[in-house]
């Protein structure tokens, strides 16, 4: 995992071809303690995963659960067979889900424009 920053966003690049059981808690606990240091936007970059199961989509609603109101999280670079999972769960309809980097950094600045208004 890569993890970068920027004023609005905190951006987290996945590492390894797999989201999973196997490698999936210190994923997300690493995500969690991202937020207990205060990030409040997230971006996760997914382009080197080539498969999810059903813990590492689990994964992400306990970070956006954790987020509540006061946060945002996008996820790119989905390939096909990580995407098919986010639709065949409909997991596709609760996450902001954008086709790369520079879409989900303006998606979050929009958001915080419109907060700010």
């Amino acid at each position: 995992m890569i993890i970068s920053s920027t004023d609005h966003a905190l951006t987290v690049r996945v590492r390894g071809p797999r989201l999973c059981a196997e490698n999936v808690v210190r994923f997300k606990d690493s995500l969690l303690a991202q937020i207990q240091q205060g990030a409040s936007n997230l971006i996760v970059d997914l382009g080197s995963v080539k498969s999810i199961d059903s813990s590492g989509i689990a994964a992400f609603l306990q970070v956006l659960k954790r987020l509540g109101p006061r946060g945002d999280l996008v996820l790119c670079n989905l390939r096909p067979r990580v995407e098919k999972s986010f639709r065949i769960t409909r997991m596709d309809r609760v996450f902001s889900i954008l086709p790369d980097l520079d879409a989900a950094g303006e998606s979050l600045r929009a958001v915080q424009l419109l907060k700010a208004a």
